[in-house]
């Protein structure tokens, strides 16, 4: 079986599936292109070995290379939309990672993007959504059932948990966003739900983790608050030592489609607070399991402060959100992807 990867670029998620793909699967061969921010493409083999191409020369090498699937992350892109065509009238099986939509927009579909979305995710011979949320999304703008297979999406947990970290808590309950500072993820939300438990208790801390547009003016706006802290943007070990050293995870996102960062917050032990409109919240938090799903302030602050009143709780749930995150593994979802491809590829067959 050959298989030409293409993604955007080398992000930690993909470079983690990437590996466990190489060590796992001895009869795959496969090559995988990056295609962003670049006048040249990237095209990495087995054995790491890298070759850079222009786009003429990434065309032949694409049908030297004679490929059985090719698999795309979403659609995005002329490039991409290419390799769609080619796989379609070439006879290759098209795998596409996509999700399209949060969980709160099922309910609005407007008839040009039904339209529009029926006649493209037609393309597909299967169609890879994160979790639960993305497939729902995707039967209701009428993919088939037999095309659509849940990927299960997630970062290596494993990995994370094997690192060495610094443990270094305070005495404070710490509250942790993780995400880009834009106006979708709501942190002005969570912002004003942590004044107001703030107004009555200083045990309490908020960690801002990203950049964005909204990372000045949200930084400004609580300069004299000492225990709301702005990092900016954090990866490796300065963010996994962030998870670590806090107590409760929250992203009060919408237009999510899912939402990594969930998953690293669980692999780190970690309480979630988020909303219906995440996608991670559909398969990975269980009300009073391992957090809560809020959807107003209201909601929120009662949250956060059951929580902070509970101790007991957050240990507990932090316990929960291991166990559930254990079985969302990296080798998991190259499992899952690598059927897909196996199952489809022998229907064309």
């Amino acid at each position: 079986m050959k298989v030409l990867l293409i993604f955007t670029e080398p992000r930690e998620f993909v470079t983690d599936f990437l590996r466990v793909l190489e060590n796992d699967i001895n009869k795959l061969e496969y090559a995988v292109i990056f295609t962003r921010d670049t006048k040249n493409y990237k095209i990495h083999l087995r054995n790491n070995i890298v070759l850079t191409l222009n786009f003429i020369q990434l065309i032949k090498f694409g049908i030297k290379f004679k490929p059985d699937i090719i698999h795309t992350a979403g659609w995005k892109g002329f490039d991409t939309l290419l390799w769609w065509l080619y796989a379609k009238f070439s006879g290759k099986v098209l795998a596409v990672e996509l999700d399209l939509k949060s969980p709160l927009k099922y309910k609005i579909i407007d008839n040009i993007k039904k339209i529009k979305h029926k006649l493209f995710l037609s393309i597909p011979n299967v169609i890879l959504p994160s979790g639960t949320s993305g497939s729902k999304y995707l039967t209701k703008v009428g993919v088939p059932e037999k095309k659509i297979c849940i990927q299960k999406m997630t970062v290596d947990i494993n990995r994370l948990q094997a690192i060495n970290l610094c443990l270094k808590k305070t005495n404070k309950t710490t509250f942790l966003f993780v995400g880009r500072i834009i106006k979708r993820k709501r942190v002005q939300m969570l912002i004003s739900a942590f004044c107001e438990m703030y107004q009555y208790r200083n045990d309490i801390e908020l960690i801002i983790v990203g950049d964005g547009p909204y990372y000045k003016s949200l930084k400004d706006s609580v300069n004299n608050i000492s225990d709301i802290k702005f990092t900016g943007h954090l990866s490796g070990t300065e963010l996994y030592n962030t998870y670590v050293n806090s107590d409760i995870f929250v992203l009060p996102a919408i237009q999510e489609p899912w939402g990594l960062v969930i998953n690293e917050a669980m692999a780190f032990g970690l309480p979630v607070i988020t909303t219906s409109d995440v996608g991670a919240a559909f398969d990975l938090v269980h009300n009073n399991e391992n957090g809560y799903i809020i959807d107003t302030i209201d909601e929120l602050v009662n949250a956060m402060k059951f929580l902070v009143e509970n101790q007991i709780e957050i240990k507990r749930m932090g316990v929960n959100s291991k166990k559930i995150i254990s079985e969302w593994t990296m080798e998991n979802q190259v499992n899952c992807t690598i059927n897909a491809w196996s199952t489809h590829l022998d229907k064309i067959q």
